[in-house]
């Protein structure tokens, strides 16, 4: 993990947090942060978050890995960079 990486991880967002999700296609989703790291299914840091809303894509799994626990369509992964702390 690059020191870059590792700062913003520690300064912006913690497990537990309350975030919001930000994309350009998909909008804005908010939930809390269960997931941060590296992953098996693409490369840097990314986030997992348990949705507030059945609106994501799985249940905190990827193929045949178990990132965190959630009900199925209320776990989405995003790169952190996506993510920031939910200040409502």
């Amino acid at each position: 993990m690059s020191s870059i990486a590792s700062s913003a991880m520690s300064s912006q967002v913690k497990l537990g947090d309350r975030v919001i999700v930000s994309s350009q296609t998909a909008g804005t989703k908010t939930g809390t942060l269960r997931y941060l790291g590296p992953t098996d299914f693409a490369a840097g840091d990314w986030a997992g978050v348990e949705l507030d809303a059945p609106i994501g894509k799985n249940d905190g799994s990827v193929g045949d890995k178990k990132y965190f626990e959630c009900k199925p369509k209320f776990g989405l992964f995003a790169p952190l960079h996506k993510v920031s702390i939910n200040k409502i």
